[in-house]
This record gives structure tokens, sequence and C-alpha cells, in this order.
């Protein structure tokens, strides 16, 4: 009996550490990809890749979900229903710019 526990928690520290092995390039990709999509909105206004016009990122926003109005950075989450943005829409052109902010192959943008 003691052998069988003994393997057993051989057996469950092995999977463990493939576990990690496996699942820790993920997480760090996933971490990397945000940090290198948050440097484009460290300023005060986001170049629409159509255009190239300036879109202004800190104002007066409206939550789409809640329409809650607050003042402040356009990708942050919203105080009352907590939804984050997932894209903004250029002023000149019209085009939509995806938030740098998701990571879009790891999650999906719950409505």
């Amino acid at each position: 009996m003691a052998k069988q526990k003994g393997a057993q928690d051989l057996e469950a520290v092995v999977m463990d550490t493939l576990r990690l092995v496996f699942l820790l390039p993920i997480a760090l990709a996933a971490l990397l990809q945000r940090l290198w999509g948050a440097r484009k909105v460290l300023g005060n206004a986001l170049a629409c890749p159509t255009c190239n016009t300036q879109i202004p990122l800190t104002g007066m926003w409206q939550c789409k979900k809640c329409n809650f109005v607050f003042y402040g950075f356009y990708f942050a989450k919203c105080k009352v229903c907590r939804g984050v943005r997932p894209f903004i829409n250029c002023p000149a052109c019209g085009a939509s710019t995806r938030n740098p902010l998701i990571v879009w192959w790891w999650r999906k943008e719950r409505g």
C-alpha cells in the first residue's frame, strides 16, 4: 500500500512539472504581448493605422454597456459595470482600432 501511495505522489509531481513546463511559456507569451500592446497607449493619443490621425484616449467617455459617463482613459474599466471597450473608432476616417491592452488570442471579450 505504501508503494502505491509513493508512486501516486511521484506521478502527481511529474504531472504538475509537465503542466508547468508547457503552460509557463504560454503565460509568458501572453504577458509579453500585453506589455507590448501597453506601450502603444502610454501617451494621450493612439495613431489610427488607416489615416495616421491621432485618436485622443483621455476625455469624457460613455460606457456602451451601462451608459455611465466618466472622465478618464478610454480603455479603462467602467466603474459601474467593469466593462472594457474592445476598440475605438477614428474620428477622421471611422476605422476601428483594437484595444491593444486586450490579449485577443488568450481570452474572449465578453459582450
